[in-house]
């Protein structure tokens, strides 16, 4: 079990992660914010991208 927790250590930077969250924005925004662990980028769905 300590191998696995050492080679999680070594390749998993939470520092490089990319979380993506989807929900009702009204209902989790504030919490998610609240976690402050990084920028908040809110993407529209159903917003036309190019």
């Amino acid at each position: 079990m300590n191998d696995i927790k050492a080679a999680a250590a070594s390749l998993v930077k939470p520092e490089h992660l990319t979380w993506v969250v989807i929900g009702d924005r009204k209902k989790i925004e504030a919490g998610v914010r609240e976690l402050k662990i990084g920028n908040v980028k809110i993407l529209d769905a159903m917003e036309r991208r190019s």
